[in-house]
């Protein structure tokens, strides 16, 4: 089933001219969990309203029309029907060998972040990463900087792809 997002953090032309990347979060989750179920708990009923919903409205309407409409900490939640059960190892990893799959051929750049990395990242970790894509291999090279004793000493870096 196909579902349309939009990032709202596009500046259009000007985001273009300076090779800005926009940063768009998603993250994947079972509907089934209690995160989402606290979450939609939480949904003011002007929200609800606006989605064709209310209240009493039964659990798997507002799954279904709340889903790609729902945040968390700055992440576009995209709730997910049976993933609470065991899943193919081809199904499992595709998000991880193959992200770009799951998204319109616009995007042009897609990070995987697996469930247990050890901190949520921000959109600004994701814009230092794929900027890092654009740039050339560096050379081998000498920098200077403290060491542990707070002395100044020199650091031969190798080259880097």
């Amino acid at each position: 089933e196909d579902m349309v997002l939009e990032t709202q953090f596009s500046d259009g032309e000007d985001q273009e001219e300076w090779q800005e990347n926009t940063v768009c979060t998603l993250a994947f989750l079972p509907s089934e969990s209690s995160l989402v179920k606290d979450l939609i708990g939480r949904v003011p009923a002007n929200s609800l309203k606006e989605r064709g919903l209310t209240a009493t409205s039964d659990y798997r309407m507002k799954v279904e029309l709340l889903n790609g409409y729902l945040s968390h900490h700055g992440w576009l939640l995209i709730l997910v029907d049976g993933a609470t059960k065991p899943m193919s190892a081809e199904t499992m990893f595709l998000p991880k060998l193959t992200p770009a799959r799951l998204f319109h051929s616009d995007v042009r750049k897609v990070m995987y972040v697996d469930e247990n990395f050890g901190h949520t990242p921000y959109p600004d970790d994701a814009q230092f990463l794929t900027s890092e894509t654009l740039r050339g291999v560096l050379k081998e090279r000498t920098v200077k900087g403290p060491d542990a004793k707070g002395h100044e000493t020199k650091y031969k870096l190798p080259k880097e792809p």
